[in-house]
């Protein structure tokens, strides 16, 4: 039996069953990209002079979705598992070694489950155990974890302890298990409730014992329909003795929606002197607008930019452009410094809704970073998903 006959069957076999017993859903991604870096020379007169020549990095891959919830009648208890699979059509890696460090993508043929948690439900505060999906400031992925969360018109509160962590998506994989030697991160998310239309309030708070903590507050305020006002600030705190890698970050964005269909946004954001490395170790890469980054998780980094997005029942448009001052080693006169550098960058994605299930989407991003950064370099992706989705 081939692949897609399998695959097939479980579908048809799972829908028969979650008909009456659940809700069913599948997602399949047939991906492609196609990655390029631009190499530069690196050169130290006297000492070091290193060529580093242009090269490509080709993926396409089949990943797969399929998440099953069931909910008893009563509302006591629900059951909910999702499972993800990668399979990789074709591969051709870099030859240079310092961009297979930078850029390798490993382990992404394989299978796991994502999750598999039981939820129970009571008036006042309900409870999750096992694996599951969490989308938070500077927590995004699946986690194995007991969260307790409470709900009303006031206030959205978790509180949580999780262990392992997991981000498997379409062109990559991160794991990190046994958390700080299996003590785990606690964490504490509070989020203001529907009640207050004119503003909202968010403050979370991470702590991985005797090593490091995350904490931070985001506050978005709605003076017009239209016209939506963004803050906000994050910090984490090397808790260690002798040691002081903390790490800051401050941004502020606004948003105007035009109409139904149009959107611009425009924003600014600073990272603290010591840059973002431990902060965006749980994925936490949506921190960012643009997918390559545009430097700035890079240390005393300034970020501008200007976004635009269209979307109607046929198709969507998302684009994205903008600039980063940031602050860090560059070579001169035999001597490693510090200065001042500028990269930008430039994203645009369009799609088009196929039919009902199905969805097309094409998207190229390109960053051009400072010619006297020796520790980064110039980067082109060019990305095509075609996508089926159902129900």
């Amino acid at each position: 039996m081939t692949f897609r006959q399998i695959l097939l069957f479980s579908l048809l076999s799972m829908s028969l069953f979650a008909e009456n017993y659940g809700i069913l859903q599948f997602e399949s991604t047939l991906h492609y990209e196609n990655e390029k870096v631009f190499g530069h020379d690196i050169v130290i007169p006297g000492v070091l002079k290193k060529t580093y020549g242009d090269e490509h990095q080709n993926l396409a891959t089949f990943f797969a979705v399929l998440a099953y919830r069931y909910l008893d009648e009563d509302d006591i208890f629900s059951i909910n598992l999702e499972g993800r699979a990668n399979y990789k059509l074709s591969k051709k890696e870099y030859q240079t070694p310092i961009y297979i460090d930078k850029y390798n993508l490993d382990e992404l043929d394989q299978a796991m489950v994502t999750v598999a948690s039981i939820d129970l439900y009571s008036r006042y505060a309900s409870v999750t155990l096992g694996r599951n999906n969490v989308h938070m400031d500077w927590l995004n992925g699946n986690i194995d974890t007991v969260m307790l969360y409470h709900e009303d018109s006031y206030l959205s509160a978790r509180a949580f302890w999780f262990y392992n962590y997991y981000d498997f998506q379409v062109n990559y994989i991160s794991k990190v298990e046994d958390v700080n030697d299996g003590r785990g991160i606690y964490g504490l998310y509070l989020q203001s409730g529907e009640r207050f239309e004119s503003f909202e309030l968010g403050l979370y708070y991470y702590l991985m014992q005797s090593v490091r903590n995350i904490g931070g507050a985001k506050l978005s305020l709605y003076p017009t329909e239209q016209l939506t006002l963004n803050g906000s600030y994050s910090f984490s705190n090397d808790l260690r003795d002798g040691h002081s890698y903390n790490e800051e970050y401050l941004r502020f964005w606004a948003q105007y929606l035009f109409n139904q269909y149009n959107e611009i946004s425009m924003g600014i954001s600073i990272t603290g002197k010591k840059g973002l490395f431990a902060m965006l170790q749980f994925g936490s890469h949506p921190f960012s607008e643009f997918y390559l980054g545009n430097e700035i998780a890079r240390p005393k980094a300034k970020n501008y930019y200007a976004a635009y997005d269209y979307i109607d029942d046929r198709i969507y448009l998302l684009g994205i452009c903008g600039f980063t001052e940031y602050y860090d080693d560059i070579i001169e006169n035999r001597r490693l410094k510090k200065a001042w550098m500028r990269s930008w960058e430039a994203d645009l994605t369009a799609g088009v809704f196929m039919g009902e299930y199905l969805t097309f989407e094409l998207s190229y991003m390109y960053k051009d970073v400072d010619s006297r950064d020796f520790l980064e370099f110039d980067q082109q992706l060019v990305m095509v998903n075609l996508t089926v989705a159902w129900p």
